[in-house]
């Protein structure tokens, strides 16, 4: 993620309307970079009812077979779609039993340097206990991912080509991770000059004596906290004392995934682009990172660098 280069995005899809909404954002990252568009389709048998497997195909190969004849021609249909003149495509199909790992293994084989798909937001209860496909490809994946849900607001031009920023919103929780969404800015904004947000969360929690005193800020109890924290962000993201043009640094208290979701719709972001940072925490394990959070309840496309 060191090198942020475009010259192999990959657009996964099982073909549902909720996956092909992604197609437009791979198509426009693919015109605007020049890189190459992989439209892949993982063939897999769990969607199916295995006794209609056993009654229809003479084996599980000729199964796969079949599905592999009817995912290329929905391929190609999916690459023309993608491509209109302006993109070179390659699609490709891979069989298994588990989706996110034959994602991965084409990830590694091609050198993807951009992975584009769809998440279907919030969980059913087997997602809750299995996850979903998007999140576990997200927490393997090597690259960076843009990931869309049907019914977002698209960052799109009207005539559902090109890519449309007018408000980008980078979350920072002051890591030196939290700035790596930076250096992906001059590879997604086209021709546009999106105004910047760099949003930090803060989630205090106090002491129930401070309730009582009637203290439920961090703002109240520290008066100079906000200049700390402002000038922080300023040293991170090597910005100029007296502020940048085109930025915005804003604070806001509350539960980092709550207040990222509600600053989206308060400043009309049209993206969010966050720093994925592992999942090395046993709470990520149960309930999901920030970063999935924010994917589930987000209202604008989300790119994980």
């Amino acid at each position: 993620m060191s090198d942020p280069r475009l010259r192999n995005i990959l657009f996964t899809t099982d073909f549902s309307e909720a996956a092909e909404a992604a197609l437009p954002y791979a198509s426009a990252l693919a015109a605007m970079s020049g890189a190459i568009l992989h439209v892949f389709h993982a063939v897999t048998p769990h969607a199916y009812d295995p006794q209609r497997i056993a009654d229809e195909f003479a084996s599980l190969a000729r199964f796969f077979e079949a599905e592999e004849d009817q995912a290329r021609n929905k391929l190609a249909g999916s690459s023309g779609a993608a491509a209109g003149g302006r993109v070179r495509t390659i699609q490709a199909t891979r069989r298994g039993f588990s989706v996110p790992s034959m994602i991965m293994d084409y990830v590694a084989e091609q050198a993807i340097d951009l992975l584009v798909m769809s998440t279907h937001g919030r969980r059913s209860l087997e997602q809750v206990v299995f996850g979903s496909v998007a999140e576990a490809v997200l927490r393997r994946c090597p690259c960076p991912a843009w990931l869309v849900r049907q019914g977002m607001r698209p960052c799109l031009t009207s005539d559902g080509r090109d890519l449309h920023l007018d408000h980008v919103l980078i979350p920072t929780d002051f890591s030196s991770n939290s700035v790596r969404p930076m250096s992906w800015l001059p590879l997604i904004r086209g021709n546009s000059a999106p105004h910047i947000h760099l949003l930090h969360a803060v989630e205090a929690r106090f002491h129930p004596a401070y309730y009582a005193g009637g203290v439920d800020s961090v703002f109240e109890l520290d008066p100079e906290a906000r200049g700390r924290m402002e000038a922080k962000i300023r040293r991170l993201f090597a910005l100029p004392d007296a502020g940048a043009s085109g930025v915005t640094i804003a604070l806001r208290e509350g539960a980092p995934p709550a207040t990222i979701v509600d600053y989206i719709t308060e400043a009309s972001i049209d993206l969010v682009v966050l720093s994925n940072n592992g999942y090395d925490e046993v709470e990520d394990y149960v309930v999901g990172s920030t970063t999935e959070r924010v994917i589930r309840r987000s209202t604008v496309p989300v790119l994980v660098v």
